[in-house]
């Protein structure tokens, strides 16, 4: 009989800003396209530069963070021009 997850969480779970990341997505870098969702943190694969637009529209490039891990940026977009073309990127939402 196959294993089945359950959540003992679920039943008061209230999410915010600072609870548990409830989804994610792989991240291509793009000039045009913007994420689904503004994220609520990136990994961003240490050695490489990324690029991202906040809420607020305006374009930061991150250069090199140093270790890979989650890290609190609220960015709508993901740049190509200005990320580094190997970065592995997931967004968590």
């Amino acid at each position: 009989m196959p294993v089945i997850a359950t959540d003992p969480f679920a039943p008061s779970y209230l999410a915010s800003i600072l609870s548990a990341a409830e989804d994610f997505e792989v991240v291509t870098p793009s000039d045009a396209d913007e994420l689904r969702k503004v994220s609520r943190q990136l990994i961003v694969k240490a050695g490489y530069a990324v690029a991202v637009v906040r809420r607020d529209g305006t374009t930061v490039t991150l250069p090199d963070l140093g270790v890979t891990m989650a890290w609190n940026i609220r960015a709508k977009q993901v740049k190509a021009t200005g990320t580094t073309a190997a970065a592995v990127i997931v967004a968590l939402y």
